[in-house]
């Protein structure tokens, strides 16, 4: 089972990098970079999903459209995806970013609020 979630990656004004999903209540994670940002929200959401997989009856969220989303000036949309692997006759489950998928990124265009660049950008 693969879930896919759309992740907000916005500068502090530490300088740093804060990765929150607008899916995912309370799910968040930071970074020194962009990519340190991504690669901390691929380990957050994966938690976040582990936690819901626990439960007795899970509730997955939606997920939102990326056009859809309140991004500001300068923020990254990333798609972060986890596969959940189910294995017959056993109980327990195991959780895995999925780190060779391609990630959508969404750049906020100052002179057109409601368009967005798009670019594909593949991680090994």
């Amino acid at each position: 089972m693969k879930f896919i979630y759309p992740a907000i990656i916005r500068k502090t004004e530490n300088g740093n990098y804060r990765a929150f999903f607008p899916d995912l209540m309370y799910c968040e994670a930071f970074g020194d970079s962009v990519e340190d940002a991504v690669d901390n929200a691929n380990d957050a959401a994966r938690e976040w999903l582990e936690a819901e997989v626990a439960e007795d009856v899970p509730d997955f969220p939606p997920v939102s459209d990326i056009q859809d989303l309140d991004v500001k000036e300068g923020d990254v949309v990333r798609n972060i995806a986890v596969t959940v692997r189910f294995y017959v006759g056993w109980d327990e489950y195991t959780l895995v970013p999925s780190f060779s998928l391609s990630f959508l990124c969404l750049r906020a265009n100052t002179q057109k609020q409601n368009q967005a660049d798009q670019c594909t950008q593949h991680r090994p």
